[in-house]
């Protein structure tokens, strides 16, 4: 929590040097983004001497977030970007269960959502501007904190899933992206941004398996003003 009042004072202390008569002459610029994605688990035995009695397999859920961001210009076209978003995080996955008595199968799902706050940041490359004021972007980066609340769990199958033990959060990501960037207006550009991130997090539910998230990703829509 410490370290998310120092990102948010610094965050705000660019913010109030952009509107001052100071930030005018500086190559710092504001913005904001909307950014919907997608994440994968999938599910791997613990050991094969476990007893199949619960077992995960995989699943595909939808989230979302929104949040306010800085970019500084270091030398030409090169970028330091840096904000704080509000997010919700949802995970997905099928669950099988064996009965022993009956060796019957019955299946079941875990859902699981939180809402963070988190600290992002980026190293930006932008080409030169094209004949339309339009230009490509990549670049790499991550959540460099993330603060998270108590999630909200429906599990099929497991008691007391609440437990922390159950469930292993990322506190930071890593991200890569590429981009589009085009003028809106004189002081005013939007970019459409595809991303991937490598977000280690990890489910317990099951007694013969845990469950990763392999794979997650979406689509940044920004819109950024220079002054």
């Amino acid at each position: 929590m410490r370290q998310l009042l120092r990102y948010s004072t610094v965050f705000v202390f660019f913010l109030g040097l952009q509107f001052s008569p100071l930030g005018a002459q500086t190559r710092l610029s504001y913005g904001f983004h909307l950014s919907p994605e997608v994440n994968y688990i999938m599910s791997t035995p613990k050991s094969s001497r476990d007893k199949k009695l619960t077992t995960g397999k995989s699943g595909m859920a939808a989230s979302a977030s929104l949040g306010g961001y800085l970019e500084y210009e270091l030398i030409p076209n090169i970028y330091l970007r840096g904000g704080m978003n509000v997010a919700v995080r949802r995970h997905y996955y099928e669950v099988e269960r064996r009965f022993e008595e009956t060796d019957e199968i019955a299946m079941g799902e875990n859902k699981v959502t939180y809402y963070a706050i988190e600290m992002p940041g980026a190293i930006v490359a932008r080409t030169n501007f094209m004949k339309k004021n339009d230009r490509f972007l990549i670049g790499v980066g991550g959540v460099l904190n993330r603060w998270i609340g108590d999630p909200w769990i429906e599990n099929s199958f497991i008691n007391g899933s609440a437990n922390p033990e159950y469930r292993t959060f990322a506190k930071q990501t890593v991200t890569g992206f590429i981009g589009y960037e085009f003028e809106l207006s004189r002081h005013s550009s939007m970019s459409i941004e595809p991303y991937l991130s490598y977000t280690p997090t990890r489910f317990y539910f099951e007694n013969y398996s845990y469950a990763d998230v392999k794979a997650e990703g979406g689509i940044s829509f920004r819109v950024r003003f220079d002054t």
